[in-house]
């Protein structure tokens, strides 16, 4: 018995990458960085660098989830008002998934907030003890 001819490969799309690409530490030392971790060499720069990045992308998604949750709010109030002016009773959505995955989600965010934050603190205080 002949062997099966070969399938030709089948094209299948990568999935696609919802991460955005890390951002590459300057091979200067910004401004804001303190001189005494600048002169620790690369690796202590490259450390810092990457907790400020942590800290600034928390930031971004905390506003984000708050965002999402408030805008769930206030389309069910608006819902909600829209209903209670009209004449029948009317009915009216709660954008409760809305309010509950921003809400938890944005705590979340400002509890690594806090930490990226407190541990920025620690290094500088380092630094002034140095």
């Amino acid at each position: 018995m002949p062997p099966p001819p070969e399938q030709p490969p089948v094209w299948r799309p990568s999935p696609p990458s919802y991460r955005q690409p890390a951002e590459q530490p300057p091979e200067q030392p910004p401004e804001s960085t303190p001189k005494e971790l600048a002169a620790g060499g690369r690796d202590a720069l490259l450390a810092y660098w990457q907790l400020v990045q942590a800290r600034n992308q928390v930031r971004r998604r905390f506003f984000i989830n708050l965002a999402i949750a408030l805008a769930g709010g206030l389309v069910s109030l608006g819902t909600y008002g829209a209903a209670a002016s009209s004449p029948t009773g009317g009915t009216y959505l709660v954008f409760w998934g809305a309010m509950l995955f921003g809400g938890v989600r944005a705590l979340r965010c400002a509890w690594h907030w806090s930490r990226c934050a407190r541990a920025l603190g620690d290094v500088h205080q380092f630094m002034a003890t140095q």
